[in-house]
């Protein structure tokens, strides 16, 4: 690599602690998000504090910081991390509850991020607060919105059996395991493989790692891979079957059944399409599941493809979730390298104005994870340091 990966993470690290807003010992940031009119195709901008969660909020950042500040960063990194992850703790009552058993949305999320910071930092008290909030998370796990990877409880289910290890929660690993089994019962069973009635507008079950099988699958693979359990193997398999029937070998992907039904586009990106679901065909050939290599494969020529694409639209995003750090992030899990050229090109022209780093929303700027700046500074906190966990995947039964 020619170039300094970790002065990009030193600028983004240091340009979060400054954009702070404080109050006392907690701090939120503020940035940019966007929502879709149900039954429209219009879109409203807000800019505004952001929430507490993983996927767009506090606890993100915070775990960027907190990473950053473990391999020889600024104390101030970490300190900025453990006030920003406190106001996240603050607001748990914030979280609606149907999004309560959520990884990225919900409390199984700020339970994640506090345990990994408290382990980044070396901090008893916030260690306290993760084992807490996961007792409360076991007790109230309720419902909510079950099957979807992004918004439900089964997306949570490979960080709950991390976090019973973790915490040395026993409870955290059975709620896992009774997530696994509702989520076997609301199945849709047929020779195509197994499917489950998404959760956004879709004209179909979808694909995908977010909100389709490609996540559900993975989810269901982790837990019978740690239990045992041949019934979620089963779904496992199923829900990949499921995706087998609409891959297209001549675009080495699968199509986003949001568009529309006649020939629905594909997508290139974690959140829909080849990147995400190549991981977690990555992850079920580390299973040991060596007959999902060639879906692999596939979804890495995809990934490489887009990555290649200078002038693609993808160019426009640099988020984890739909842009092209998430594609470098599937790449370093690939074991490969994630096309350096394009990470210094990025690096050069929106390096020293961070603010123009084109984030996950259509205008203006993100502090978060998976959709901003605190996102594209873990991709290069992965360049520079590749013993980095990768955060677009939460292997069942690792801390």
């Amino acid at each position: 690599m020619s170039f300094d990966a970790g002065g990009v993470v030193a600028r983004i690290a240091d340009h979060l602690c400054d954009t702070a807003a404080r109050d006392g010992d907690r701090c939120t940031w503020l940035g940019t998000t966007q929502e879709a009119d149900d039954g429209s195709d219009e879109v409203e901008f807000v800019y505004g504090t952001i929430g507490p969660e993983l996927y767009g909020g506090n606890a993100g950042v915070a775990l960027f910081l907190a990473e950053a500040a473990r391999r020889g960063g600024s104390r101030r990194w970490g300190e900025t991390a453990l006030a920003g992850l406190g106001h996240a703790l603050d607001r748990v009552d914030t979280v609606p509850p149907a999004l309560c058993p959520s990884f990225h949305l919900g409390l199984a999320g700020l339970v994640y991020a506090a345990a990994a910071v408290a382990r980044a930092l070396d901090d008893d008290e916030t260690e306290e607060r993760a084992a807490a909030l996961a007792d409360a998370l076991v007790a109230n796990a309720g419902e909510g919105i079950m099957t979807d990877p992004l918004a439900g409880a089964t997306g949570a289910i490979p960080a709950l059996l991390s976090l019973s290890e973790r915490l040395d929660r026993p409870a955290l690993a059975d709620l896992a395991l009774e997530l696994g089994r509702r989520t076997v019962a609301a199945a849709s069973r047929s020779d195509d493989g197994w499917s489950w009635p998404p959760a956004i507008e879709a004209v179909r079950p979808l694909t995908g790692i977010s909100h389709g099988a490609a996540g559900i699958g993975l989810s269901l693979l982790e837990l019978g891979a740690a239990t045992g359990r041949p019934e979620m193997l089963e779904a496992a398999h199923g829900a990949f079957a499921y995706e087998g029937r609409w891959f297209r070998p001549r675009e080495d992907n699968w199509p986003d059944f949001r568009e529309e039904d006649g020939d629905p586009p594909c997508c290139v990106a974690w959140c829909h399409g080849a990147p995400g679901i190549g991981l977690t065909r990555l992850r079920a050939v580390e299973l040991g599941f060596d007959g999902y290599r060639h879906e692999a494969d596939a979804a890495l020529r995809s990934t490489r493809a887009a990555l290649a694409d200078r002038d693609g639209w993808i160019d426009g995003d640099w988020s984890l979730c739909h842009g092209r750090a998430g594609l470098m992030e599937v790449l370093r899990y690939a074991g490969e390298e994630p096309l350096w050229a394009a990470a210094e090109d990025a690096a050069e022209r929106f390096g020293e104005r961070l603010e123009d780093w084109p984030c996950g929303v259509r205008r203006g700027s993100n502090p978060s994870l998976m959709l901003g700046l605190a996102g594209i500074g873990w991709c290069y906190l992965g360049l520079a340091d590749p013993t980095l966990s990768p955060i677009l995947l939460v292997p069942g039964g690792r801390s």
